[in-house]
């Protein structure tokens, strides 16, 4: 299919998850699970400039998956 996952074009980090079970611990901790994507076709990938996953603040149980892309839309 040949599909790209915009987070791991630009960060090859490990332990960047978007989501935590409800306790302090597993945040505390970083124990958890990776659910927010955005996926791209391959002729999309090099127009990322960067994404990231930040945990503060904390609103809810999931972090924002925050992709900048280098391009201008025109109508």
């Amino acid at each position: 299919m040949g599909y790209v996952d915009a987070l791991r074009e630009v960060s090859r980090e490990g332990d960047q998850y978007s989501w935590w079970p409800d306790n302090e611990q597993a945040e505390m901790l970083n124990l958890g699970w990776r659910f927010d994507y955005q996926i791209l076709t391959p002729g999309l990938r090099r127009f990322v400039r960067s994404a990231r996953l930040p945990r503060q603040p904390r609103f809810s149980q999931h972090a924002p998956l925050i992709v900048d892309y280098d391009w201008t839309l025109t109508i």
